[in-house]
């Protein structure tokens, strides 16, 4: 004849908390395992009053509880890579856990994986952010190369500077990165396929306007040199 187990109603019994607007529902006696926390003493507290069966508030985290619940169950826990490991250890410091060496574990994998998709989001935004600049860099060669065509003028077959200011507002390109070696090289280059040389540039109005001098090559010394950009 088999035997039967009559199981006391107190250990089926569930507590109910609502943390930070969250509601969950666990056994008690999960609860009553960690006897020395704070939760233990908020439901002994709740079972000893006028409404056992009411919500027990807290105002903290419900997705880090949802965590705290898990390690408190299986007594250990792998923590997702996009959650600091000091955040989840200060809430068991605050619920009275006390967490056993070892006990608490990072998804690594999953932390590299993350490392490395931002590693390359971050050399795209690079890259991105350098194709437009030299694009910056051609439109405004551009712009000089009109201006000198509306505003030079020969005498004795040497062709005068003309002036460009290139103002904040009405920039092409950051004044302080064009004075840069490598993108100063590209514009360069970008004038001498206008049949352009540089004379002279430099940073105005606290550095938030281009002074840009510009010149004609003479025909019998011109000399192209093709972008490295494009």
């Amino acid at each position: 004849m088999a035997s039967s187990t009559i199981m006391d109603p107190a250990r089926t019994q569930t507590v109910r908390f609502n943390v930070g607007g969250k509601h969950f529902e666990t056994a008690r006696t999960l609860i009553e395992q960690y006897s020395d926390t704070v939760l233990a003493r908020l439901i002994s507290e709740r079972w000893d009053g006028d409404d056992p069966g009411r919500d027990v508030f807290i105002d903290r985290d419900g997705d880090l509880f949802s965590l705290v619940l898990n390690y408190m169950r299986y007594g250990s826990i792998t923590l997702p890579a996009t959650l600091p490991l000091d955040m989840f250890t200060r809430e068991l410091d605050f619920y009275g856990i006390h967490p056993a060496e070892g006990s608490i574990s990072l998804d690594c994998h999953l932390h590299a994986r993350v490392s490395e998709n931002h590693a390359k989001i971050v050399a795209s935004e690079k890259r991105l952010r350098r194709r437009q600049v030299c694009e910056g860099i051609r439109s405004l060669a551009h712009v000089c190369a009109n201006k000198y065509v509306r505003e030079s003028c020969d005498l004795g077959g040497r062709s005068l500077p003309v002036i460009v200011l290139i103002d904040d507002e009405h920039s092409l390109i950051d004044a302080a990165l064009l004075c840069r070696s490598e993108y100063k090289e590209e514009f360069q280059n970008y004038l001498l396929e206008l049949d352009l040389c540089l004379e002279k540039i430099k940073t105005g109005g606290g550095g938030r306007s281009l002074v840009i001098a510009v010149k004609g090559i003479p025909v019998h010394s011109l000399r192209r040199r093709p972008s490295s950009f494009f």
